[in-house]
């Protein structure tokens, strides 16, 4: 196996991982509507899930780990899905504010700053962010 077979099954890894987590805030409320479900067809495509893959992961997200972003672009972008998805109805659930932050942690954002930066991603969402302002503020606190 060359180190690009091994760098591309990684990299596929992470992005299983990562939609699985977006999957598994989906489901908080134990339904995937139509809004949730067009964000993940997308973000499939995006991140170069299969079919197979697509509707293995819906049936059962939690057969998938958390992983880490190799760099901190990924985190950040993979911190906005998660959260766009958390909020896409609007409500925010303790219990889903809860996940964030165990995905935010298995992002590899420093435990003891993820309750700020999750609090501070759903603030930025409340308010409807595009990627590039969510990133500049979630850097901003990260930093303090």
């Amino acid at each position: 196996m060359s180190i690009s077979d091994l760098y591309s099954s990684g990299a596929h890894k992470r992005n299983i991982g990562h939609f699985a987590d977006i999957v598994k805030l989906a489901l908080l409320d134990g339904e995937i509507e139509q809004r949730e479900e067009n964000l993940l067809e997308r973000l499939a495509r995006i991140l170069d899930i299969s079919t197979e893959e697509y509707n293995s992961i819906l049936k059962n997200p939690n057969n998938y780990p958390t992983t880490s972003a190799t760099n901190y672009q990924e985190r950040l972008e993979s911190l906005y899905f998660s959260t766009r998805m958390l909020l896409i109805d609007g409500r925010v659930s303790e219990h889903g504010v809860s996940l964030l932050t165990k995905i935010a942690v298995g992002l590899g954002f420093d435990d003891e700053k993820a309750d700020k930066i999750v609090d501070e991603a759903i603030k930025m969402f409340l308010r409807i962010p595009d990627l590039d302002d969510f990133m500049d503020t979630i850097k901003r606190v990260n930093k303090d």
